[in-house]
């Protein structure tokens, strides 16, 4: 869906999607993909009417090596590098109308619905972050010795492990109440968005302090809390940004 033009503006989008006799013809650029540079199938969004907004939009499966679909190397990103991203290119791409996937012009609703399960889940992600720090900073509290004791016995290390600890139970809880939500039928989109939102927040938090207490090792790429900083700061953008997530919050306790 993202668009070097179109990130949290998803309504305006440029791809366009030309309906010709038995196919559409797709022109346009995605960027920030998860999988483009060795994806076999992609699910592209791309506006079929003109001048209508988000309800103009559809989407379609395209397949590798379709003739006028090309991808970019990996992009070269601060953080997730174990997950490749990249850009997508469409040059009137050719896409058959059976490839047209739900209704034409109602793909922005549906693809909500994804965005949403996508925030729901987010905190899965944070939580196994966090407790990874938990677990190293613990044990380098125990054996780092300075000024005569191991720096777990100052206030300084051992109350920011305290909050690592809190932060992941107060964040559990929250997904297990969205994730219940959701198996029961009910709506979650707040309770969504605010989980996805504390999840970044904290995320980033923990992986800071968990740098800190490793000092100047903790800088050290051979260290990993320096690699889940980097990897954390990654929920505070996608899958909406925390403003994005500020915005859905408060339209709804406003509505």
């Amino acid at each position: 869906m993202t668009e070097p033009d179109a990130g949290s503006d998803i309504a305006n989008l440029q791809t366009f999607a030309e309906e010709q006799d038995d196919h559409y013809v797709l022109n346009g650029q995605k960027t920030f993909i998860t999988n483009a540079p060795y994806a076999d199938i992609f699910v592209v969004y791309a506006m079929t009417t003109r001048g209508a907004g988000h309800n103009g939009m559809s989407a379609f499966i395209v397949e590798k090596g379709m003739e006028g679909l090309s991808v970019s190397k990996p992009l070269d990103k601060m953080g997730f590098r174990g997950s490749p991203t990249g850009e997508i290119f469409l040059e009137d791409l050719e896409v058959p109308k059976a490839q047209l996937l739900g209704t034409r012009d109602g793909a922005f609703y549906e693809a909500l619905n994804v965005f949403n399960d996508e925030r729901a889940l987010s905190p899965a992600l944070a939580i196994g972050m966090m407790e990874r720090c938990l677990e190293l900073c613990i044990e380098y509290a125990k054996v780092r010795v300075q000024f005569g004791k191991p720096i777990g016995y100052k206030q300084a290390t051992s109350f920011k492990i305290a909050r690592m600890y809190t932060y992941i139970e107060h964040l559990r809880s929250m997904l297990y109440r969205v994730i219940w939500l959701k198996e029961n039928g009910k709506d979650f989109v707040k309770e969504a968005a605010a989980t996805k939102l504390m999840c970044g927040r904290w995320a980033v938090k923990v992986a800071l302090d968990a740098i800190q207490i490793h000092g100047g090792y903790g800088y050290m790429k051979e260290y990993e809390v320096e690699r889940i900083m980097r990897d954390a700061k990654l929920l505070e953008i996608g899958a909406g940004t925390n403003e994005i997530q500020q915005l859905v919050i408060s339209r709804l306790l406003l509505a």
